[in-house]
């Protein structure tokens, strides 16, 4: 168990840098400059994901961008996806979740969110954190903006992905088996990547991401697992809401 912590703390340096690169957490100084660029720009098409890339064309929607978690179930309607947690996983309070944002709970709302993050590739958010400690398994969700269009969102994220995977050779931390590519996952058409990680100690553990794109937002799901059972249990436990 101890030894398993170590494999999360050098896989999970990079997380972020995994899932989109160039992103930063967002500054509350940030709400006045990016307003009238979200306001005003036009939106893309982007892969589709089921319903949801019909119903919302704007950050003025009323759909919220925030996921919510209700009874062990973690729903985001904006991306029409849910994760119903397996037994004994503990998910991030909200307070959490804006404080690894970098906000105060006073900003992490969804009129706030939409502003500063559709079609703004320089912020994302946490949206969602869960966790089982025995076997170890985390799962987690990063809403980030891409002010791009179609052709090159896509390939935005996999420039990204490479440089990830570098990032993490250059931890220590070699990543084999992976395998990047247009799956299915939740019901959705997806951008995924999958791969085991091994340390310099030799230390292992499964990582899956899948990126679900709506307009100027994607969403990266990532799923870090000690054992490849625990990882497909979680992949199994999400799913369309609609």
């Amino acid at each position: 168990m101890k030894k398993f912590k170590k494999v999360f703390a050098a896989v999970m340096i990079g997380a972020l840098i995994m899932s989109l690169g160039a992103c930063k957490s967002i500054s509350r100084d940030t709400a006045a400059s990016t307003e009238e660029s979200t306001e005003n720009a036009d939106f893309v098409s982007a892969p589709s994901n089921s319903k949801a890339d019909a119903s919302i064309t704007d950050a003025t929607s009323d759909v919220p961008i925030l996921g919510t978690v209700t009874d062990g179930v973690y729903a985001n309607e904006y991306f029409n996806v849910k994760f119903t947690a397996p037994a004994d996983y503990e998910f991030r309070s909200q307070e959490k979740l804006a404080e690894t944002s970098g906000l105060t709970t006073e900003y992490f709302n969804d009129e706030f969110l939409k502003k500063n993050v559709i079609g703004n590739n320089a912020n994302y958010f946490d949206d969602l954190g869960a966790e089982r400690l025995d076997p170890r398994c985390r799962v987690t969700a990063v809403i980030a903006g891409i002010a791009t269009d179609t052709d090159s969102t896509r390939q935005v994220v996999s420039d990204n992905l490479e440089a990830a995977l570098m990032q993490y050779e250059s931890q220590g931390t070699t990543v084999s088996n992976t395998d990047v590519k247009d799956t299915v996952f939740a019901g959705h058409n997806v951008f995924g990547y999958s791969g085991q990680l091994k340390t310099s100690a030799g230390q292992t553990a499964y990582e899956n991401r899948y990126y679900l794109f709506h307009g100027r937002t994607v969403m990266c799901i990532t799923i870090l697992a000690e054992h490849e059972a625990e990882l497909k249990d979680a992949i199994a436990a999400f799913e369309a809401l609609n």
